[in-house]
């Protein structure tokens, strides 16, 4: 369990970033707003989440952070994209 809670925080940690990535180059000034409340609400909690799976943990975990972190990576542009693409295109 404690390596798929890993994976979570460290997918969502870096999908947010990614998609506040997409925000800022594309102007969504409402998706950059709400992007940045949940973003610093998360890194709060994920901070003590951070800390007692490391604490846990082996060095596996970096494995497991860097998994979480290409998928997501690539999903934030990907969800982006299809939610954004006609206006992205028109402007």
């Amino acid at each position: 369990m404690i390596y798929v809670t890993a994976f979570c925080v460290t997918f969502i940690a870096i999908f947010l970033k990614g998609f506040q990535f997409k925000n800022i180059q594309h102007n969504k000034w409402w998706s950059m707003f709400a992007t940045s409340y949940v973003q610093g609400t998360f890194e709060f909690v994920a901070a003590g989440t951070y800390a007692t799976i490391f604490m846990q943990g082996t060095w596996w975990y970096c494995f497991i952070n860097g998994t979480a972190a290409a998928f997501s990576i690539v999903s934030a542009t990907w969800i982006h994209q299809r939610w954004f693409h006609s206006e992205a295109v028109t402007t």
